[in-house]
């Protein structure tokens, strides 16, 4: 949420012009070119990305998806040279494919087909609450500064990954105490 929300305020108040290949982009111009390299890997690495992230477990895809949000997060709040931002958009789309593909897969799997509907719903509150939560960045940056209010946002990206540990944990528990039942 905050690609669109946190870094194009970031970008206008902090990222002077610069020059890129003789070109002088000013900091609109900065934010559609990461915008676009954004939406370019998406659609050329969905498919790619998923294929090799089907051969982990599911929880350590999630998990690493969360670390690379938390440095692409670091990364993108310490830099206001623009080579820098298209490396901390990079992985910061990295991020996003590493689950893309294989979390409706997942709830698939999870879910009792009579209760499929109810599961998706439940997954889609992460994107809901999301969109709730992420706007209140851009005043924190007023309250508390760019440093500290990235820093938090990285924080929450490795609250994230530490859910997700402790979310595939019990789960494999239930399915350990489950197969040995029958």
């Amino acid at each position: 949420m905050q690609l669109d929300l946190l870094f194009p305020v970031y970008i206008i108040e902090m990222v002077d012009p610069q020059s890129v290949f003789s070109f002088n982009l000013k900091a609109e111009q900065t934010f559609g070119l990461l915008l676009a390299e954004n939406g370019l890997f998406v659609a050329l690495l969905t498919i790619s990305v998923t294929k090799w992230t089907s051969v982990y477990k599911e929880r350590n895809v999630f998990i690493a998806s969360s670390i690379t949000y938390c440095f692409s997060i670091i990364l993108f709040g310490s830099t206001q040279w623009i080579w820098g931002l298209f490396i901390a958009i990079a992985l910061f789309s990295l991020a996003e494919l590493l689950t893309e593909g294989i979390q409706q897969g997942f709830v698939s799997k999870l879910a009792p087909a009579h209760m499929r509907g109810q599961y998706f719903a439940a997954a889609s509150l992460r994107f809901t609450i999301g969109r709730m939560l992420a706007p209140l960045a851009i005043p924190m940056t007023g309250w508390i500064g760019y440093n500290w209010t990235f820093g938090i946002l990285s924080a929450l990206a490795i609250a994230s990954a530490v859910l997700y540990f402790i979310m595939f944990s019990i789960y494999e528990k239930e399915q350990r105490s489950n197969s040995t039942i029958y």
